[in-house]
């Protein structure tokens, strides 16, 4: 497990093994990734703007998420991605950051 921390007192994990994908219970494979809940518009709409997709990198079909985690261990934010696209509200985060 990788760590980067900022000079706000934040902590940024970054977990190359996925132990915590799987102690998060993140989902994983082939339909999850390219199934009805995967965002097709928004990847068309993001290539028509000029962004590149590039060779992937680590496991294809393995849906991320977003937790923050308090210093004594609370979880005090958790959102599991549904499909490719989806991802955690910036204004949930940032709230769930100025809770604690």
């Amino acid at each position: 497990m990788g760590l980067l921390e900022d000079d706000k007192g934040f902590a940024l994990y970054l977990d190359s093994q996925l132990k915590s994908y799987q102690a998060f219970d993140l989902r994983r494979g082939i339909w999850s990734t390219l199934g009805p809940s995967a965002s097709w518009l928004k990847l068309f709409k993001s290539v028509k703007e000029g962004t590149k997709i590039g060779l992937v990198q680590g496991d294809t079909w393995q849906q991320g998420g977003t937790f923050v985690i308090s210093p004594d261990h609370r979880v005090l934010y958790a959102y599991q991605n549904e499909g490719t696209g989806d991802h955690a509200n910036p204004q949930d985060i940032v709230a769930a950051l100025s809770s604690n």
